[in-house]
């Protein structure tokens, strides 16, 4: 089970290398393999904390790539589907990140209106956790 949760963080972590280097094919499958990975944890959930936050986390690689490579209506589906898991667990951080990608999305997009609406709920929750370095991280 360790080795699995393990291989999830490595595939996630390996996405967003390859990301950073625009190279979209090499992250988009190592996206698929973190989310392919999380999913098995579901199923074999003993002694795992949250294997439902590793599916978000995947999601919001695959949409983070969907995003670079210009596929935007796939990068929302994805962004969405993240969002909704970190909503689900409660988790703060994650809703706050997602709704930083959707505004972005949005603004992109030219929808200000929506890009403004996600940003702010964003700012808001993150300064309710205190979180600083997260709005930081976006801008």
């Amino acid at each position: 089970m360790k080795n699995i949760t393990e291989m999830a963080l490595v595939n996630g972590n390996l996405s967003g290398v390859y990301l950073t280097m625009k190279d979209y094919e090499k992250a988009l499958s190592a996206a698929y393999k973190d989310l392919e990975l999380s999913k098995l944890l579901i199923t074999k959930q003993r002694n795992v904390p949250n294997p439902s936050m590793g599916i978000a986390f995947a999601y919001g690689y695959i949409g983070a790539v969907f995003f670079a490579k210009a596929s935007y209506d796939s990068a929302l589906f994805y962004y969405q589907k993240s969002l909704q898991i970190h909503r689900d667990l409660n988790h703060k951080n994650g809703v706050a990140s997602m709704l930083v990608d959707i505004a972005s999305f949005y603004s992109h997009n030219k929808n200000y209106q929506q890009a403004q609406i996600c940003a702010l709920e964003a700012l808001e929750i993150s300064l309710n956790l205190s979180s600083n370095q997260l709005i930081l991280s976006h801008f």
